[in-house]
């Protein structure tokens, strides 16, 4: 045990981490599933009078054409590649004695990746999560056929041990970002979005889950580009349980397909860079 690992605590068991990592991913699938569905009754509200608009237009080939030209503009923007955020200098590890004050630097210590799909909806593969690098990268997209839906989330991160019997815990992190959201529709509609934020969980010293007490989800479908957003917690913590700490992001996308007359499709991009995560303990 060195010395960093002596001030944040001993570092809990692969088996642990696996166990871990099966609760993130059945809290994260549950949590899309219920989002998609409220996407997708917020697209058959819409298509009510959508339909309506349809039925009246006939078979216009004026429509015909906008609905294929959209298309073509979703395969064309499907080409580019989403403009990455310039990697953040590299951070030292560091620690303090006193008050606890650790920097966790990659390669850390957990990552965790979760994805899923349903209909025509696509997942982009590769490497989505770099614990070595800090490096997160997500890319989904549906609505290219008969319509769907997609969404992919991954976390990195690290774990702390309180030394004394109770006292407060500040983390910090200020990931960069690139992202790129993006929806086509024509007399339909269509969903695409993305977070990015803290998680962190409290454990017993046995590794069972007693509750997650930072869940922070932060919207940043309307930021608009490239940028950095620092992120940030202060929580109380007992040396009676351990804590993991993560970055987590994630994106989603769905829509309804392409048709000769109507269309709605949708893609999702997200890239993250995590130089480091600090904590202060007090």
């Amino acid at each position: 045990m060195d010395s960093f690992e002596r001030l944040i605590g001993p570092k809990p068991s692969p088996k642990f981490l696996k166990q871990s990592r099966a609760r993130l991913d059945a809290m994260w699938k549950s949590r899309a599933a219920q989002q998609n569905a409220r996407d997708k009754r917020q697209r058959d509200l819409s298509n009510a009078s959508f339909e309506v608009i349809r039925r009246l237009a006939g078979e216009d080939p004026k429509l015909a054409a906008s609905a294929k030209r959209i298309r073509a503009e979703a395969a064309a923007h499907a080409k580019k590649k989403l403009t990455l955020p310039d990697r953040p200098p590299r951070v030292p590890s560091r620690i303090r004695l006193g008050s606890i004050s650790a920097t966790f630097v990659p390669p850390f210590w957990g990552t965790w990746f979760s994805d899923g799909k349903q209909g025509d909806g696509w997942l982009g593969g590769g490497i989505n999560v770099n614990g070595s690098s800090g490096n997160i990268s997500l890319n989904v997209a549906a609505g290219d056929g008969g319509g769907g839906s997609a969404w992919e989330a991954a976390a990195l991160g690290g774990y702390f041990q309180p030394p004394a019997a109770n006292g407060i815990l500040d983390i910090f992190a200020d990931p960069s970002m690139g992202y790129d959201f993006q929806t086509w529709y024509f007399l339909a509609s269509a969903n695409a979005g993305g977070f990015i934020g803290l998680y962190v969980g409290e454990y017993t010293l046995r590794g069972q889950f007693q509750t997650a007490l930072v869940d922070q989800q932060i919207n940043i479908s309307s930021l608009g580009g490239s940028s950095s957003l620092p992120l940030a917690a202060s929580i109380w913590v007992d040396s009676d349980h351990f804590y993991e700490i993560w970055v987590w992001a994630g994106v989603n996308a769905s829509g309804d397909g392409f048709h000769t007359f109507w269309s709605s499709s949708a893609s999702a991009q997200l890239s993250v860079w995590v130089p480091a995560i600090s904590i202060y303990y007090f």
